[in-house]
């Protein structure tokens, strides 16, 4: 080997000697080439990370700079350009969720959905991840966040808590339950989980189980961490019995635990209409409270709820600031001065970012709008608010705090133009489109429904009632399409045998569209018995009638049909169902009426004989 190289060696200078000067420049020049190229590769290998940090540095130096001025619009592009420029940085992601989580931007799910894919064995990032969500109601989510969980991890007491949390935000009571008593049974000295199965359990429709369920918050009555929250949760079920002696007994029985100087004392009714010893009870709740925020924020919004707003807002002027000061209670005084028209109040709590980081332009707009409306109401104020909403730079945040005051001040159009923007900007904010179907159901507005529900179904396809409405609203509206129909057949499909009414009236309904009657009767008729005395069961079961020319049983279910309670689309659905059939009865009478004249033969003409030709004889 050596004596290769020393004879390649040798060969190569004898060529450089005798070579000509142009050749050996070329050679110089393509070997400086050479060596910048595998120079600029070395630094560039080298280089890049520090490169790129320097790069994300600056970027997030820029967001925190946007965001000190309230410009959170080009806080998110700076922040996005410094998740692009490394998409696996770990760091850069932790200061995304911080950052987003501070202002209040559901986009801070998806940075923690990234920093558990970059640690998959790190449990807490996956704990955050669903707490997070829960906080930005991404339930499907959270509901994944809490499956993928490992199973060792499933025994422990944060994981019960947080599927607890996913059941109750699903709406799941059976499973809400199942999972506090199995964290009851791992942390017995939890006493908030003991308190929140027996506070589920005391509205439950066995007797015995609620009477259980009073015992236990009777117990817990004594112990100071969970007293005000039982004696809240005893005051609200003795209200609900509407049994103005059975309050008068729990007011009485909760004094003397909350002010013990009371004990024995008799009890005398203060103000006409209110329980004997009334103001010694709120009195002893405010002194249980002041130690704790979330006790002190119960009891606000329970006094408000009670109609007396303004005295909670004159308690809370007396409380501590580090009760003040939690960010939940903050939240709660801002709502109550909402309501009471406390703007000084309100504007200084949003200042200090109650509801969010929310810029001070929108927070004097929507106030300003506020002020308008009270003096000449909600058309002179229309213009300033639409300004509000602008100036929010469809932050989240700001466009959650407008919908909130306009549905205080029962501003039902300003609402609906910030809900409106939520779901335009942030589609996976489905609490923003529950609250637009709930006012254009209220106003029966199928037109804006349909709207609606033709961008949340797609991208919802796991919720199983957004589906059946927008299954059923195309049907009303006469927008059917074949995937409606596909949806329609698989979720009936897949329920279990007999399948509930509201599938099985969504899977009608799309047969119906595409004219498939007779399927259509077969799957309405597997409904039970005792769910045919629903409206809309027996709408569609006179529609199915109606289009079988069945006469006698429509005139049953006419007869039976409360027309009132039924939606003008859908009373127009079945008038039109009617129409056809009388179209079909009168066509039918016709075509009968045409045979019989042209088999019977008109008098008017005389007969004529009818002659039979014959044949000559054959001649031989």
């Amino acid at each position: 080997m050596i004596r290769l190289f020393q004879k390649k060696s040798a060969q190569l200078k004898e060529w450089w000697h005798f070579t000509t000067e142009m050749n050996r420049d070329l050679c110089k020049l393509f070997g400086g080439l050479l060596a910048a190229v595998v120079l600029a590769g070395v630094v560039w290998i080298f280089g890049k990370p520090f490169w790129q940090k320097w790069r994300q540095d600056q970027a997030l130096a820029k967001v925190e700079e946007f965001a000190a001025r309230n410009d959170y619009r080009s806080a998110l592009l700076a922040l996005r350009r410094a998740t692009e420029i490394d998409p696996n940085d770990f760091r850069v992601w932790r200061e995304a969720a911080a950052f987003l989580a501070k202002i209040g931007s559901p986009e801070a799910v998806v940075a923690r959905q990234n920093l558990s894919r970059l640690a998959p064995d790190d449990i807490s990032l996956r704990i955050a991840l669903v707490t997070e969500a829960l906080r930005f109601g991404d339930v499907s989510t959270a509901q994944s966040g809490v499956t993928a969980l490992e199973q060792a991890s499933r025994r422990d007491a944060a994981f019960h808590r947080l599927a607890a949390a996913v059941s109750l935000a699903l709406g799941r009571s059976a499973e809400f339950e199942e999972h506090l008593v199995a964290l009851t049974a791992v942390d017995p000295s939890d006493l908030a989980s003991r308190f929140n199965l027996a506070a589920l359990r005391l509205w439950n429709i066995d007797p015995e189980v609620s009477r259980q369920a009073y015992i236990t918050l009777t117990a817990l009555g004594n112990e100071p961490s969970v007293r005000v929250r039982a004696s809240l949760e005893r005051l609200k079920f003795a209200a609900a019995t509407r049994d103005p002696a059975r309050v008068d007994t729990e007011v009485a029985s909760l004094v003397p635990l909350l002010n013990p100087a009371l004990t024995g004392t008799l009890l005398k009714r203060d103000t006409p209409g209110e329980p004997p010893g009334w103001d010694a009870l709120l009195q002893g709740l405010k002194t249980a409270a002041v130690t704790n925020p979330g006790d002190a924020t119960l009891l606000i919004r329970w006094l408000d709820d009670l109609g007396l707003g303004q005295r909670a807002l004159t308690w809370v002027d007396t409380l501590p600031a580090p009760i003040r000061t939690d960010s939940q209670f903050a939240a709660a005084e801002a709502d109550l001065a909402a309501r009471a028209n406390d703007l000084p109040r309100l504007r200084a709590r949003l200042a200090e970012h109650a509801w969010g980081q929310i810029s001070e332009e929108t927070i004097n707009l929507s106030l300003a709008a506020r002020v308008q409306q009270m003096r000449f109401g909600d058309q002179r104020a229309r213009a300033t608010w639409d300004d509000a909403i602008i100036t929010t730079n469809e932050t989240l945040a700001g466009l959650r705090m407008l919908a909130r005051l306009g549905g205080i001040w029962r501003d039902g159009e300003g609402t609906e133009r910030a809900l409106q923007a939520i779901v335009d900007r942030y589609p996976r904010e489905y609490w923003a489109c529950d609250a637009l179907r709930v006012r254009y159901a209220v106003r029966g507005d199928l037109e804006k429904l349909w709207q609606l529900y033709q961008a949340w179904a797609p991208r919802t396809p796991d919720n199983i009632p957004v589906q059946q409405t927008w299954i059923m609203l195309g049907t009303l509206l006469k927008k059917s399409s074949p995937r409606q129909l596909e949806r329609a057949t698989e979720l009936y499909e897949k329920s279990r045998r007999p399948a509930d009414t509201a599938t099985t009236l969504a899977y009608v309904s799309a047969l119906w569209s595409v004219n498939r009657i007779d399927d259509a009767a077969k799957v309405i008729a597997t409904l039970p018995a005792f769910t045919r005395s629903e409206p809309r069961v027996q709408l569609w079961f006179a529609i199915l009638a109606a289009e079988q020319n069945r006469d006698d049983d429509l005139n049953a279910l006419l007869a039976a049909l409360p027309r009132k309670t039924l939606l003008r689309e859908e009373q127009q659905l079945l008038d039109s169902s009617l129409s056809a059939r009388d179209r079909r009865k009168a066509a039918a009478l016709r075509k009968a009426e045409a045979a019989k004249k042209s088999a019977t033969p008109s008098p008017s003409a005389p007969a004529v004989p009818v002659t039979t030709a014959t044949k000559p004889a054959a001649q031989p």
